[in-house]
């Protein structure tokens, strides 16, 4: 929701998005933000602008040309995870497009590369690490007492603003 209200305060009222991921269910986490954002906004929602892909990032590559190869392309994309965002990036520069002059970014994880792109990578980070030993926490407490009731530990997100974002272009 916080990305969706980040480029809505922009100007963006085309977003695209481009999804590969090994299951559905995190793609539908992304997705139902994304819509009820757009719903909320009252901007219609445009199933072109939703592309699902693989999750290398020669498919982000593919899957953004083809966003931004429409005739009427999106002014951001959200890409589900940073490697399909590099796919991305490099296909808007292959397209002549400036980045986030002509089309803006974001996407999910931020993995250590996504400071060193250019432009800097605007995205989402969870902290895993701390997830990743909490998770092991409960497993170590889980084989000890196997009766223990199951536990839901959240994880806030923080969008970390850098240079793929920008004002959408008009």
């Amino acid at each position: 929701m916080e990305v969706m209200d980040y480029l809505l305060s922009l100007g963006h009222r085309r977003i695209g998005v481009i999804y590969g991921v090994g299951g559905h269910e995190l793609a539908e986490d992304r997705l139902q933000p994304y819509r009820a954002s757009l719903d909320a906004a009252g901007i219609p929602i445009d199933d072109d602008l939703i592309v699902e892909c693989g999750p290398t990032i020669e498919d982000g590559y593919q899957a953004s040309k083809s966003l931004l190869e429409l005739a009427s392309r999106p002014t951001a994309i959200i890409a589900v995870n940073d490697l399909l965002a590099i796919g991305a990036l490099r296909a808007a520069a292959d397209l002549g497009l400036q980045v986030p002059k002509d089309i803006s970014f974001v996407s999910y994880d931020d993995i250590p590369m996504a400071n060193y792109l250019v432009p800097r990578l605007t995205t989402v980070t969870k902290d895993a690490l701390t997830s990743g030993r909490k998770a092991f926490e409960i497993l170590l407490a889980r084989i000890q007492t196997p009766d223990l009731p199951r536990q839901l530990i959240l994880s806030p997100a923080r969008l970390i603003i850098r240079e793929s974002t920008g004002p959408a272009p008009f």
